[in-house]
């Protein structure tokens, strides 16, 4: 690693000692030649990021490729304006506008890939680059056409107060973005690499605004700041998507792994925990709690005469009402700690830091929420709910049984009735 990290600063100051040379004998070519590097890694970074996406999904490393490939084709658009090869005939005004607009993409890009504004996902190439294509494409033509921006340079009086207040603004999201990989970015070596990587950017910024259109210094130091930024992005891209490509692999088969454990664990019908994991997460809570002696409440709720909806309905009518009162539960705002489907047509719910009073409360909220269902569905829709408080020395399986019995006395008195089976009795 060290033996790496040395051949890489080699290249870095030799490379670097190189365009400082350059830059003495034919500026214009130092600028051209830097730019084109600065394209070429973009470039690079966008296809790695490319033919690495199976192995990413659900990171933030294809979307900041994408930008850098849009960044890199605002950058080609200016070299081939310098090269006479475009239609358009640029000035320094749309040069200056083209690198804040590419300046002000980078910044924000990497501010929310790592910001919490964005959610790690996996993001769709085709969308992604479709947009960025467009938003590019829109740009270039505003630069390119209407000037859009006030003017950044008078040939009289140098660059003015407003470029450099634009200077300013993409320092600000620089150090955004800083602050943003050093709170999320989890990996030390990509955490000190990207930081680095936006300090050099921000010290270009900075000496952008001293620069006064004239000194080939400042210039030579903007493009260099941003040629060893580029190379640091360069290395993260590498070590993380080529260096580490069966870390990557695993990675993603456990993402996958864990998905389909967590869909084995539920129920296909509604999304609730099914029987067997219902169980367990009852076992367990009931484990905790010999320590904890919390106030435990479990409901055992059944669906009245479901057989009957089924069989007069259909069993597609019948898997809606199952779905919708599922949707019920999911949406509770008391201490629901557990919502399962233990059955055909029977859920279990289980609240932690409830008693019996606020079950009871719960059981009265529930039975308004089936009556606003049955409306919607235009079927009598009742539930029979049986409660349990948990006592100390009760197991999972005296607390279910005891609900269980509770549920069956409810159903004997009739619909939308509940039975409370409370620790004092």
């Amino acid at each position: 690693m060290k033996r790496k990290k040395s051949r890489v600063l080699v290249f870095v100051m030799l490379s670097v000692t190189m365009l400082i040379f350059s830059s003495i004998i034919d500026y214009s070519f130092f600028i051209m030649f830097v730019t084109a590097a600065t394209i070429y890694l973009g470039l690079t970074i966008y296809g790695i990021a490319f033919y690495s996406r199976e192995f990413t999904k659900g990171s933030n490393y294809l979307y900041i490729g994408i930008a850098y490939l849009a960044i890199s084709m605002l950058d080609l658009m200016g070299i081939l304006n310098g090269l006479g090869v475009s239609l358009l005939k640029f000035d320094i005004n749309n040069f200056t506008q083209l690198w804040f607009v590419a300046r002000f993409i980078e910044g924000f890009v990497l501010f929310h890939a790592y910001s919490k504004l964005i959610r790690k996902r996996d993001f769709e190439h085709n969308k992604l680059f479709i947009s960025f294509g467009i938003t590019t494409l829109l740009l270039y033509i505003f630069i390119a056409l209407n000037n859009f921006m006030p003017a950044l340079y008078y040939p009289e009086t140098g660059y003015t107060l407003y470029k450099k207040v634009l200077d300013v603004i993409v320092i600000l999201l620089y150090i955004a973005a800083m602050r943003a990989i050093y709170k999320n970015e989890s990996r030390i070596f990509n955490k000190r690499d990207l930081i680095i990587a936006i300090l050099f950017k921000i010290f270009g910024e900075f000496v952008f605004i001293f620069d006064d259109g004239e000194s080939n210094i400042f210039g030579m130091i903007i493009y260099i700041s941003k040629y060893i930024s580029y190379i640091l992005l360069f290395l993260v891209f590498t070590r993380e998507l080529l260096q580490r490509p069966y870390e990557n692999i695993f990675r993603a088969f456990m993402k996958k792994n864990n998905e389909y454990l967590e869909l084995s664990k539920k129920d296909s019908l509604t999304g609730l925990y099914n029987h067997s994991t219902s169980y367990e997460i009852i076992r367990e809570i009931i484990k905790k709690n010999y320590i904890r002696k919390n106030d435990i409440c479990l409901m055992m709720i059944d669906v009245d005469n479901f057989k009957g909806i089924n069989d007069k309905h259909g069993h597609v009518k019948g898997d809606e009402i199952l779905v919708r009162i599922a949707d019920i539960f999911k949406s509770y705002d008391g201490p629901l700690e557990l919502a399962g489907r233990y059955g055909g047509d029977e859920f279990v719910n289980l609240f932690v830091g409830c008693d019996g009073k606020k079950a009871k409360f719960i059981a009265e909220k529930l039975f308004t929420e089936i009556k606003k269902l049955s409306s919607t569905v235009g079927i009598d829709v009742t539930l029979s709910i049986g409660i349990a408080e948990w006592e100390n020395g009760f197991t999972a399986k005296d607390l279910v049984k005891t609900a269980d019995y509770q549920m069956y006395e409810a159903k004997s008195v009739g619909k939308n009735t509940f039975k409370l089976k409370a620790k004092s009795e």
